[in-house]
């Protein structure tokens, strides 16, 4: 699989499996934006803040949760997955969360 952003940087996968320590720290530093990959819905991409607060409200739904349970209503969900890249020109991470 291929990454590029909305401006057209093309991103390689550093971690196929991080773990939310490792996840929390790039997004806590500000320097990862978060991307949202929903079953077939378009990315959501979130950046600075935003990409805290979207880390935050799904970071309850992450692959480490002990006992998780898919919402009322969306019987057959995962949980999410994740990924982190780096952008091959700027450096810049992007964490893809993934279900």
């Amino acid at each position: 699989m291929r990454l590029f952003d909305p401006a057209g940087e093309e991103y390689d996968r550093l971690d196929h499996d991080a773990s939310r320590v490792a996840i929390e720290e790039a997004v806590s530093r500000n320097a990862a934006e978060v991307v949202i990959a929903d079953c077939s819905a378009p990315l959501q991409w979130h950046t600075g803040v935003d990409a805290r607060r979207a880390w935050t409200r799904h970071s309850k739904d992450f692959n480490d949760v002990e006992d998780w349970k898919p919402p009322r209503g969306a019987h057959g969900t995962l949980p999410y997955q994740d990924e982190i890249w780096r952008g091959r020109q700027t450096g810049k991470l992007v964490v893809v969360l993934a279900s």
